[in-house]
């Protein structure tokens, strides 16, 4: 019969301290989860105080605990607000300053990311802004129009650890800052727009190993960019823009990648 009580008692223990166990876990969860979005909110603030043009922001609702992602059941979200679980994922940024690119450092689990200048701002080059690129680990989808940007961001660009889809309107770029994407391994999807590309900075893409679609648009290039491109042995779609190729160039483009069709492949 004692036998038996004391087992009890251990049993009771045993739950109280797993409650209590349990309600710590929570509790620090919801603290880290409280303080991220307190971080988010006064970034986007001083977003939308820096900003005198449109932006956009869009939010998931996941719990991330180190490197688990959790779904957030919306009755949870209910009791508890949605605050709490947002996350910033996508975000549109017109005529952004040094500053408001400074920011973005506070948005964790940004997954896409848009950026463009014009009017008056059209000649702001962002240098100092751009270069905290590499820091957003979790963006694998970069927008940009920046009229100003200039070879040295490339390189930042190149260096963002988890890019995999590439859209850029950057006529000041030379071969030097095409180069740069060299280091953007997990790239999938590459369209630029340059003024001042040649073919030697086509050929400097044939290290990339996993562009699926590449779309190239310089007045510079000729039908001798073509070639240097089988290298990339996913390639897919390929399409080049420029007064200078012949015919037999895009003949040989067409030869080369059956999927130049004007019809894009999946995943845009």
């Amino acid at each position: 019969m004692a036998s038996l009580s004391n087992r009890r008692k251990r049993m009771t223990q045993f739950s109280v301290r797993a409650v209590l166990l349990l309600f710590a876990i929570v509790s620090v969860v919801l603290a880290v989860g409280a303080n991220r979005a307190h971080q988010q909110d006064l970034a986007i603030s001083r977003i939308r105080e820096s900003l005198s043009s449109p932006y956009s922001v869009g939010f998931d609702y996941r719990l991330h605990v180190g490197s688990i992602e959790l779904e957030v059941p919306e009755w949870v979200r209910s009791v508890l607000g949605d605050r709490l679980f947002r996350n910033v994922v996508y975000l549109r940024l017109e005529n952004p300053t040094d500053a408001v690119l400074f920011e973005l450092r506070k948005f964790p689990s940004l997954q896409q990311l848009v950026l463009k200048t014009y009017g008056e701002h059209s000649k702001s080059t962002l240098r100092d802004g751009l270069k905290i690129l590499p820091m957003l680990t979790n963006v694998t989808r970069l927008e940009i129009e920046i009229a100003g940007l200039c070879d040295e961001s490339m390189q930042a660009i190149g260096s963002m650890p988890q890019l995999e889809h590439l859209d850029a309107y950057i006529p000041n770029v030379t071969d030097l800052g095409i180069a740069a994407l060299g280091q953007a391994q997990r790239l999938r999807w590459l369209e630029f727009d340059s003024d001042q590309v040649t073919d030697r900075g086509m050929e400097s893409l044939g290290v990339l190993r996993n562009v699926v679609c590449l779309r190239a648009c310089s007045p510079r290039l000729t039908d001798a960019c073509i070639d240097p491109l089988r290298r990339i042995p996913t390639l897919d779609y390929c399409d080049v823009s420029s007064d200078q190729l012949t015919l037999e160039g895009l003949d040989r483009i067409q030869r080369l990648f059956p999927n130049k069709s004007g019809i894009m492949p999946g995943g845009s």
